[in-house]
């Protein structure tokens, strides 16, 4: 009995992380915004880019490189690294893992050395 319920407990969450991989494979790359404050921030991603822009200041846009580490999770890089500079660039490095997902938007952690964690929701555009 005791190993029927191991058995049961391992296939339950290998199909919970089977799906939850697929549900992020869906927020991979596509046009998203973010609600910060009053102000609506845009970002584009695709497999290997990322661009930024608030509408407070829509002049001002960035673009990073993205490293995808695993299905759900992911680093954000200035688009400046340079290798022979790795270990001042690294530091500004952001690691964001996506929590959950829905239909619309997902929950992603982001954490970058010497900030505090944030969690932010990111909604997908239409």
């Amino acid at each position: 009995m005791r190993t029927l319920l191991v058995c049961l407990t391992l296939l339950f969450s290998a199909s919970s992380w089977s799906q939850e991989k697929e549900d992020c494979l869906a927020f991979q790359t596509g046009d998203y915004y973010i609600l910060n404050g009053d102000d609506t921030c845009f970002v584009t991603r695709t497999e290997n880019r990322q661009f930024e822009y608030c509408q407070s200041s829509p002049e001002t846009k960035i673009e990073l490189i993205v490293v995808w580490l695993s299905s759900c999770k992911y680093i954000l890089r200035d688009i400046h690294y340079n290798p022979s500079t790795k270990p001042v660039t690294m530091k500004n490095d952001i690691v964001m893992t996506i929590l959950e997902t829905t239909e619309d938007n997902y929950i992603v952690h982001a954490k970058r050395k010497g900030h505090p964690k944030m969690i932010t929701t990111v909604y997908r555009r239409k």
